[in-house]
């Protein structure tokens, strides 16, 4: 069983997903890189004691496309979501450069970490996600999906096969 098609089956048919991945290249040229996504940004960043350097992709996702990034998962917890119906622009919005990305596991890029992205997000999402423990697991947090419901969603996948 796929990551993304747990996570899809949590979301639902009307949810979008806002991806945040660290370290990959938006391209077009089909090289190590992603297609471009139709609304994405990306944030590169440098810092002289190594707090903020790399890169930070965020790019939405329509429901049902994301196995088309399938290739993400698995990449040593380089990777967030949420699902949501809000557009990109709104959750954005919800977002500072000083902290954006959401995570279970606050890390500024300047200054005290807080959860403040995480609670944002979830005020406006249906779920958020993020790899942990080297890719190993997926965290979902939500207010509104329940430990029944991620459980019933992974028996109804294994039973589709």
């Amino acid at each position: 069983m796929s990551s993304w098609s747990l996570l899809e089956a949590l979301a639902g048919p009307s949810s979008a997903f806002v991806l945040f991945a660290r370290g990959v290249r938006v391209s077009g040229d089909g090289d190590d890189g992603i297609e471009p996504p139709e609304e994405y940004v990306v944030l590169q960043a440098f810092h002289s004691h190594g707090r903020a350097n790399g890169r930070l992709a965020i790019f939405r996702v329509a429901p049902g496309d994301l196995d088309l990034y399938d290739t993400l998962f698995g990449s040593g917890d380089a990777l967030r979501g949420v699902a949501t119906e809000r557009s990109f622009e709104e959750l954005l919005e919800r977002l500072s450069l000083r902290e954006p990305v959401p995570s279970t596991v606050p890390a500024a890029v300047l200054g005290p970490s807080s959860f403040a992205p995480l609670i944002a997000v979830l005020r406006e999402s249906r779920f958020f996600f993020e790899e942990i423990g080297n890719s190993t697991q997926l965290r979902v947090v939500s207010r509104q999906i329940s430990a029944a419901d991620v459980q019933r969603s992974i028996d109804d996948i294994r039973r589709l096969g």
